[in-house]
């Protein structure tokens, strides 16, 4: 995780007092963290994109048969429980165990891409609190604030759709349906 603490910042020792009144080495000291701050981003998000790349297909057949098993599980729970001669509690117990696992699985992909995603956003908002802290390193903190702004880091399965918490909605809105459906159906045979 990356964390931006502006205090800490203040503590430094090349951003003490005024840029104006800071020993050349100092101020020198400033730019190449400033500098460095860049590349590290740069290269985290091409990190990033690399693996969102090399996991592509294996997130988007994961999250769809995931997606197919919790609907169908879910049917299937529906049918054991109107069964008058159905199962126990314990198999009750196990079959919604079994969606919660399924269901899981989408969860913490979504939630690790889009805590990634948003951790990569929070970074301008420490860029911008620098911004009055060291007026002399403007020209290079506004470089870095475009960079961070073109570098919109986003997640996706294979471009379908992107790995946010609104996958989590789209997938409980589409089992959802898909249930009321089978339902619906089922009652007309």
């Amino acid at each position: 995780p990356i964390y931006c603490n502006i205090n800490e910042i203040r503590s430094k020792p090349f951003l003490m007092g005024k840029c104006k009144n800071m020993p050349s080495v100092e101020r020198l000291e400033g730019r190449i963290v400033l500098i460095n701050s860049t590349k590290i981003y740069t290269k985290l998000c091409e990190i990033s994109r690399l693996i969102n790349r090399i996991y592509n297909i294996q997130i988007f057949v994961s999250i769809m048969s995931r997606f197919v098993m919790i609907t169908t599980q879910l049917i299937n729970t529906y049918n054991t429980i109107r069964d008058p001669s159905g199962g126990d509690i314990v198999l009750y117990v196990v079959l919604f165990l079994y969606i919660g696992l399924h269901f899981s699985k989408i969860f913490m992909v979504t939630n690790v891409s889009a805590s990634t995603s948003s951790k990569a956003k929070d970074i301008a908002i420490c860029i911008h609190d620098m911004w009055g802290l060291l007026p002399e390193f403007n020209s290079e903190i506004q470089n870095f604030s475009l960079q961070i702004l073109h570098q919109n880091l986003k997640f996706t399965a294979c471009g379908f759709f992107t790995l946010d918490q609104t996958l989590i909605n789209s997938v409980i809105a589409s089992v959802t349906t898909y249930f009321i459906i089978v339902i619906q159906l089922e009652k007309t045979f």
